[in-house]
């Protein structure tokens, strides 16, 4: 169990985590509008992993703040690592990605950058996060970007085509963001930045999630009218189940690495449930 915990803590802090929950989607997007996803480490593929290493392992490097020890065991060391590995896997997919598909993702990535990106280089510059409700509008946008947009035009397809697969993990990611600004809310009171559970408070934005969930579902119906696929349907009604019980069991969880493994873990379950039924 020890072996387990340390494992998960890696992947947690080194974001690998969190680029597989990327990928993922990135997956299941392929399977929603009809392509094959192999082989699995296309250009596309790599881009969506290595953009998410690169953005999420920056704002844990820089600016350093102390020095700390790096050695093979410290996720310092694997954080620089999987930053450089990740920016050779982006300079390696570009031969191999659209132009459209450059274009999107480089908006993303100036997005994602603002997120964040401030803080690196001005001190006492606000990032996009520090603006409140911004702050889970440009996240939940990115990741619907990376995650559906990307692998959308990246196969020559026109957007308008999905409305419902790009508005459905809008509100997906939506509501997992909701999750993360209520665990951050002491945080955010006490940097004085408004988010939605800060501002509503905590039972309110459970509505909000509870009825996000709501719409992804009624959402998925309408989708099966268009596109009629039991299985489809299946997978959509057991991601909202799932989902609506990880947030009612969170409510009491103090775990920060089960919290994250938790709640991205709901992606990764998205995508299984559709590649197995979808």
């Amino acid at each position: 169990m020890r072996h387990l915990i340390k494992l998960g803590d890696f992947l947690v802090n080194t974001s690998v985590f969190t680029a597989f929950c990327a990928l993922s989607l990135c997956v299941a997007t392929e399977k929603l509008i009809g392509f094959s996803f192999y082989p699995l480490f296309t250009p596309l593929h790599v881009a969506v992993t290595s953009g998410t290493l690169v953005i999420y392992n920056l704002p844990r490097l820089f600016p350093v703040a102390k020095r700390s020890s790096m050695t093979l065991f410290s996720h310092r060391l694997w954080q620089y690592i999987f930053l450089a590995l990740g920016l050779i896997g982006i300079g390696y997919s570009l031969s191999g990605l659209s132009l459209g598909s450059i274009m999107v993702g480089s908006f993303a990535c100036i997005l994602a950058l603002g997120y964040t990106m401030p803080a690196l280089i001005w001190q006492n510059k606000k990032r996009l996060r520090d603006y409140g409700i911004l702050k889970i509008i440009v996240l939940t946008g990115v990741w619907t970007i990376v995650t559906a947009i990307i692998p959308i035009v990246a196969h020559g397809e026109n957007v308008t085509k999905y409305p419902f697969e790009i508005t459905m993990r809008f509100v997906f990611v939506f509501v997992l963001c909701i999750l993360f600004d209520i665990r951050d809310i002491e945080k955010d009171v006490d940097c004085n930045i408004i988010t939605l559970p800060t501002r509503i408070g905590i039972e309110k934005s459970y509505w909000v999630i509870n009825i996000s969930l709501l719409l992804f579902l009624v959402l998925s119906i309408l989708q099966n009218y268009r596109f009629a696929s039991t299985g489809r349907l299946g997978a959509s009604i057991i991601t909202t189940i799932t989902t609506y019980f990880v947030a009612i069991y969170l409510r009491n969880e103090g775990n920060k690495r089960l919290f994250v493994i938790m709640t991205d873990g709901m992606m990764i379950l998205y995508a299984a449930v559709v590649l197995l039924y979808g």
